[in-house]
C-alpha cells in the first residue's frame, strides 16, 4: 500500500506540525473522577477548549494551552493539548462483494463520514456519551465514566453495531490515534507501549500519534523499529500511539464491544497498579523527559492510554512487569486469579506486608494475624512469630518486642540472701 502524500506529510515536520492547532470549541464537555480530567467532544474524540466549569473555576488556562485532553485536577499537568488536538477514532468496515466504508473524528484532521446521532454530558460532571453513525453502515457509542477499578483511571465503553438493513461486513476495523504531549517537555517525551504481543485483535500498532485515523490508512513510525512491538522509554521525540483493532465478520444488528483508559498516575508503579486493577491487555505511557526520575519512575505524572476486551490477556501485564507481591498467578478460562505470598494482605492485585507483631503463614487472600502472647515479631512481612526468649515475657497477643523478667521481683527466680544481699 503506497503510503498517503498527506498521511507522509504528518510525519516531516517535527514542532512545526504541532502549531497547526484546530482548537477545541465550546462543543463536548470537561468531566473528572476528581483525580483524572478529560475534555470529551461530540463523537468521542479528546480535546475540547477549554473554559470555567466547577473543576476549575478560573477564566484563564494555567497551562496555557487553550483545549482540555487529559489532565490530572491541578489542570496544570496535561498529557495531549500542546500543539495539536491530535487525539480521535475512526471505524471502517469491508463489505460484501468489495469496497469499503469508514467515518473518523479527530479535532486536527476534522470530522470525516461520521453524523452525529447524540451527545449527552455535563461540564463539571464525570460522564459522557456520544453517540456517531457512519450513516446506513455503523453506529458508535463512546460512553465515559470513571473507571470503578482505580481512581487514576477513566474510562470509555466503545460499542460498534453493524445497522445495515441485510449486509454482513466481512471485517470491521476501529483505530485510536493519540499524540503524546507530556509537561513540563511536550514535544520530547518517552513513550512505551506493551501487551501488543497477546492481543488478537490488535493488527497494527506504533509511535505515529499523528496518524490518520481513517483505519484503512497506513501509519509510519515516528521512531523506527515501533510498529508492532512492545517497547519502553522510546525517545525523547514528539510521538504518540496509534492501535488498531480487527473485531472481524459483523453481521446485520450485531455489536463489538470494548474498553479504552485514559489515566494519571503520580509514579509508572501507581500506574501499573492501576493498569492490573482493570485488567488492561494492551497499554501506552506518556511520560516527561525533563530527567531520568521522569521516565524510570514516572514522576511527576504518568499518563495511561489502555485498552480491555480487545482479544488479549490481563495476565501477560503481570508476566510483563512481575507480580511483586503477587505469589500465584493462576490462568483461568478467559481470566486469571492471584493470591499473595505469605507475609502479605490483600486481594493478589495489591498486597500490603503485615505489620510488626503480626504474621500470615500462607499465601491468599486471608487477614495477618496477630502474634499470640508469649511471642513477637519486630519486622513487617512476617510467616511466623518468635518465642520470647528465657528471661523475657509477653503477656498480650500482637507484641512488637518482648519484655525483660524482673527476676529480683520474685524470690523464686532468684538465689539472693535476703537478709545480706541485694537483688539488681
Amino acid at each position: 500500500v503506497t503510503e498517503p502524500a498527506e498521511a507522509r506529510s504528518r510525519l516531516e515536520g517535527g514542532a512545526a506540525r504541532e502549531q497547526q492547532r484546530t482548537s477545541g470549541g465550546p462543543s463536548g464537555v470537561i468531566i473528572s473522577n476528581g483525580r483524572v480530567v478529560v475534555g470529551v467532544d461530540t463523537h468521542g474524540q479528546l480535546n475540547v477548549g477549554f473554559r470555567p466549569t466547577s473543576l476549575f473555576t478560573g477564566s484563564v488556562d494555567p497551562a496555557g494551552q487553550g483545549s482540555v485532553g487529559l489532565r490530572d485536577t491541578s489542570f496544570i499537568y496535561h498529557g495531549t493539548e500542546a500543539g495539536c488536538d491530535c487525539e480521535g477514532w475512526g471505524v471502517g468496515a469491508e463489505l460484501e462483494g468489495g469496497g469499503t466504508v469508514y467515518g473518523s473524528a479527530n479535532n486536527h484532521d476534522g470530522i470525516f463520514g461520521l453524523q452525529q446521532v447524540s451527545f449527552t454530558g455535563t461540564d463539571g460532571g464525570s460522564t459522557a456519551m456520544a453517540v456517531s453513525a457512519v450513516p446506513g453502515y455503523l453506529q458508535v457509542v463512546h460512553d465515559f465514566f470513571p473507571s470503578p477499578d482505580s481512581d487514576d483511571l477513566m474510562q470509555a465503553h466503545v460499542t460498534i453495531t453493524n445497522t445495515h438493513h441485510n449486509q454482513t461486513y466481512s471485517n470491521v476495523l476501529y483505530r485510536r490515534a493519540m499524540d503524546w504531549d507530556i509537561y513540563p517537555t511536550e514535544f520530547d517525551e518517552m513513550v512505551t507501549i506493551g501487551g501488543t504481543a497477546t492481543c488478537a485483535k490488535l493488527v497494527y500498532s506504533n509511535d505515529d500519534g499523528f496518524c490518520d485515523c481513517n483505519p484503512f490508512t497506513p501509519c509510519l513510525d515516528v521512531l523506527v523499529g515501533t510498529t508492532n512491538v512492545d517497547f519502553e522509554d522510546s525517545g525523547p521525540d514528539d510521538h504518540g500511539s496509534q492501535f488498531t483493532f480487527s473485531f472481524g465478520e459483523l453481521a446485520p444488528g450485531e455489536s463489538a464491544e470494548f474498553d479504552i483508559f485514559y489515566g494519571v498516575s503520580a509514579t509508572e508503579e501507581g500506574a501499573k497498579t492501576a493498569l492490573r486493577r482493570s485488567r488492561a491487555e494492551l497499554f501506552s505511557f506518556g511520560q516527561n523527559s525533563a530527567s531520568q526520575s521522569g521516565w524510570t519512575f514516572g514522576t511527576p505524572l504518568t499518563f495511561i492510554f489502555a485498552f480491555r476486551e480487545v482479544g488479549g490477556n490481563p495476565e501477560a501485564l503481570l508476566r510483563l512487569w512481575g507480580s511483586e507481591t503477587c505469589a500465584h498467578c493462576n490462568n483461568t478460562v478467559g481470566s486469571f486469579t492471584c493470591a499473595c505470598h505469605a507475609g502479605y494482605t490483600g486481594d493478589g492485585v495489591q498486597c500490603t506486608e503485615c505489620a510488626p507483631g503480626s504474621y500470615k503463614e500462607v499465601p491468599g487472600s486471608s487477614e495477618c494475624l496477630p502474634c499470640e502472647a508469649g511471642t513477637y515479631l519486630d519486622v513487617s512481612g512476617g510467616t511466623a512469630c518468635l518465642a520470647c526468649l528465657a528471661g523475657t515475657y509477653q503477656n498480650k497477643t500482637g507484641g512488637t518486642k518482648c519484655l525483660d523478667v524482673d527476676e529480683c521481683l520474685d524470690v523464686a527466680l532468684n538465689d539472693c540472701d535476703v537478709r545480706a544481699a541485694s537483688c539488681v
